[in-house]
């Protein structure tokens, strides 16, 4: 977990270092889906008496899953119309 936390850290500061860049921006909706998997794939799951990393891994994955697919829309949207979309 803790490797996928590191990973997911990086590519976001990779994400915020370039704006225009929509391969970090998968990886890290990638990341998400990796987390949330990672229970059942670890074998801490619920059931096994580890239900607070459970938790803790799938809301970090949903997270970042929504996030970079957000992201990814954002900056497709950007790509296509060949401007900035400011938030403010």
């Amino acid at each position: 977990m803790i490797v996928l936390g590191v990973v997911t850290a990086v590519l976001a500061l990779l994400s915020l270092a370039d704006v225009g860049r929509v391969v970090s921006d998968g990886l890290i909706a990638l990341m998400g889906v990796l987390f949330i998997i990672s229970p059942w794939v670890m074998s801490f799951t619920v059931g096994a008496g580890y239900a607070a990393f459970a938790w803790t891994a799938w809301i970090v994955g949903i997270v970042a899953l929504v996030a970079g697919a957000w992201d990814v829309q954002v900056a497709r949207a950007q790509h296509q119309t060949g401007h900035m979309v400011t938030g403010h």
